[in-house]
């Protein structure tokens, strides 16, 4: 691994420290580095050990991905954290007062302003329709638009509105200020930067989210999750090829759930991680149930979320299970139901080509094949390929 040009920096994180992969079976983690013209990047690399049958170590698996667009997302968001930790307290605390000054003087002489947290404003209008509301916080948005200078820093910001009406959105302040909080953390999931009115449905979502969230839990413990079968047929022959897992959750009270329903809650909740464990297990002893009564050694699909590709143990996780299941891997299917096409860089050795090939990858490029062609050598080089219809 540490020969590998794009981990070369990571050589003593991964090998030398004592939370490396020399310690354990999987490694996470960030880091900074730069691309081929230089430029610099973030990166995460999720690293499993993959062992075989007599427990020799046999390859590595990982994930090495770009994550540079979430990290600037995740600086804009801790945009008064940064300015903190880079200009100082005292720095950040004359921002908040040059801010609410310039807040204070866009507002008519009606409104009033108040500083409800860190980097939270709440201001209140009296005496106005939802439309002039609606029109004063496009204002504060293009005031907050233009750059400070404090202690000889030019700075930047940008931020988010949530408005509640009254009496339509609420008769009473507690009333006013949770959906006005509901309305403003919709405007933020919503790439900031932009006035949400509250609706009842951001209402109906946040309570539905609660009830979710604090029913999955105990749905794992207690055995409401149900995982059902779908057969996948040959179309030529209608021979039974094997059978999709499909996650169900039978709720005491609201009955059947779908996934669509609360998939995105465990998600966001990290719940996706044990629950696709379980699903995992219980595919295995479907497997080996249908072969034990004579069906024969049937393929069973279990999808896998996005969410769970953060999971530095997934393969240890899915081949631990697969070992104590007993069940032969071949017959467990994961990674092509996402409905994605995969596509491998840097393909350089034949042995690499005839690793992706056995791993089913789909489309590949890299120096194996052609270097970076020039637009005007390219349709003279790309005569030599075959060509045909796309799949």
């Amino acid at each position: 691994l540490s020969e590998l040009s794009a981990l070369e920096n990571l050589s003593e994180l991964l090998f030398d420290s004592p939370s490396s992969l020399a310690m354990g079976n999987s490694w996470q983690g960030e880091f900074k580095s730069r691309r081929k013209n230089l430029e610099p990047y973030w990166g995460q690399l999720s690293i499993s050990k993959v062992y075989g049958d007599n427990r020799e170590l046999t390859h590595y698996i990982g994930i090495y991905e770009d994550i540079t667009q979430s990290k600037l997302a995740q600086q804009r968001i801790d945009n008064f954290k940064r300015i903190n930790d880079s200009l100082g307290h005292h720095t950040g605390d004359k921002l908040l007062i040059s801010l609410a000054r310039r807040l204070r003087n866009s507002l008519s002489p009606g409104g009033s302003l108040a500083r409800f947290a860190s980097n939270e404003f709440a201001v209140l209008l009296e005496d106005t329709t939802l439309e002039s509301g609606q029109q004063t916080a496009l204002l504060l948005l293009r005031t907050l638009d233009k750059p400070m200078f404090v202690d000889n820093q030019l700075i930047n910001v940008t931020g988010s509105v949530g408005l509640a009406c009254a009496p339509l959105h609420g008769r009473d302040p507690q009333t006013l200020m949770k959906n006005a909080g509901l309305a403003l953390h919709k405007a933020k999931a919503n790439g900031k930067h932009q006035v949400q009115v509250f609706t009842e449905a951001l209402n109906a979502e946040a309570s539905y989210k609660l009830f979710v969230e604090n029913n999955l839990r105990r749905a794992l413990t207690q055995n409401e999750l149900d995982v059902f079968y779908q057969p996948k047929l040959c179309l030529r022959s209608g021979r039974l090829l094997g059978l999709e897992a499909l996650l169900r959750w039978n709720h005491p009270e609201k009955g059947m759930i779908r996934p669509d329903q609360f998939i995105s809650v465990a998600e966001e909740t990290g719940l996706i991680i044990p629950i696709g464990k379980w699903i995992a297990r219980q595919a295995c002893r479907m497997s080996m149930q249908l072969s034990a009564e004579g069906l024969g050694n049937l393929q069973v699909a279990i999808n896998l979320s996005p969410k769970q590709f953060s999971d530095p143990d997934l393969v240890a996780s899915i081949a631990n299970i697969l070992k104590e299941e007993a069940l032969p891997p071949h017959l467990l299917e994961l990674a092509h139901n996402l409905k994605l096409k995969v596509v491998a860089e840097g393909i350089e050795t034949a042995e690499q080509l005839a690793f992706l090939r056995r791993h089913r990858c789909d489309v590949g490029q890299g120096y194996l094949f052609d270097r970076p062609i020039p637009g005007a050598e390219l349709v003279e080089k790309l005569r030599r390929y075959p060509r045909g219809p796309i799949a």
